[in-house]
C-alpha cells in the first residue's frame, strides 16, 4: 500500500522526504556547534577578561557583601555596580532605557 502511495504521488513523497531530512540535518547541526560555540565564547571571556557570573539582590548589597564575594577562593576580582531603568520620552514615541553604573577600572 505504501509503495503504490509513493508511485501515485512521488513530488509529494520528495518533498516530505526532503522537509524531514532539512529538519534532521538542521538539528544535527546546532546540536553539534553548541559545545564549540560555548567553548569560543568562554575563551574570548577569559581572554578579555569579562565577569563570569551576575549577582542580582532587591535590596542591594553593600561594600561588605563584595568584600565577602571577594574573599571566595574561586574569585579573583568582584565589584559592586548598579542600574535603574528609565522611562523616557520625545515626541509621540517613549522607550524604557537600562542604564548601568560604569567604572573605568
Amino acid at each position: 500500500m505504501t509503495r503504490r502511495l509513493i508511485r501515485k504521488t512521488p513530488g509529494r513523497f520528495v518533498s516530505l522526504l526532503a522537509i524531514v531530512l532539512l529538519g534532521t540535518a538542521f538539528y544535527i547541526g546546532v546540536s553539534a556547534i553548541s559545545k564549540a560555540m560555548s567553548t569560543s565564547v568562554n575563551r574570548y571571556d577569559d581572554m578579555l577578561n569579562l565577569k563570569d557570573i551576575t549577582i542580582y539582590s532587591n535590596y542591594g548589597f553593600d561594600q561588605a557583601d563584595v568584600d565577602a564575594v571577594e574573599a571566595l577562593d574561586s574569585v579573583v576580582k568582584a565589584e559592586g555596580a548598579s542600574f535603574v531603568d528609565v522611562y523616557s520620552g520625545y515626541g509621540d514615541s517613549s522607550a524604557i532605557t537600562r542604564v548601568h553604573s560604569y567604572s573605568p577600572d
